[in-house]
C-alpha cells in the first residue's frame, strides 16, 4: 500500500517560511562572524601570522566554516611536547572558546525569532 501526501504553503505561508529561512541563515552567518572574531582576540600572537589566518567562509545558506591553514594552529589550541620530550608547552585554546561564544550568540539570536 503507497499512501502520497503533498503539502502545499499557499501565499502569506509561503512568504512567511522564506523569510524565516532567511533570518536563521543570516544568523547561522552571523554566529560564523562571532566565532572567528572571537577566536582572534584569544589567540596568542608573535607576529601575527596565525592571528591573521583564522577565516569565515560561507558554505550554504545554513553553514559556515571558521579555521586557520597555519600548521602549528593544532599545536596552540591543544598543546604540544616539544622534540625534548621532557618539555610540554600548554594548549592555549583560541578556537574552540571562538565557537562557544559563536554558539552563545546563535541560540540568543534564534530565540529572539520565536
Amino acid at each position: 500500500m503507497q499512501v502520497k501526501i503533498t503539502v502545499t504553503a499557499r501565499g502569506n505561508v509561503q512568504g512567511k517560511l522564506s523569510a524565516f529561512a532567511a533570518k536563521v541563515g543570516n544568523a547561522v552567518q552571523n554566529a560564523g562572524l562571532v566565532t572567528e572574531g572571537s577566536a582572534k582576540q584569544r589567540c596568542l600572537v608573535d607576529t601575527g601570522r596565525l592571528r591573521s589566518s583564522i577565516k569565515y567562509t560561507k558554505k550554504t545558506a545554513l553553514s559556515c566554516s571558521i579555521g586557520t591553514n597555519v600548521k602549528y594552529g593544532p599545536d596552540i589550541e591543544f598543546g604540544h611536547v616539544t622534540r625534548n620530550p621532557s618539555i610540554h608547552v600548554a594548549a592555549h585554546p583560541f578556537m574552540f572558546p571562538g565557537y562557544l561564544d559563536g554558539k552563545a550568540a546563535l541560540l540568543d539570536e534564534l530565540k529572539s525569532l520565536s
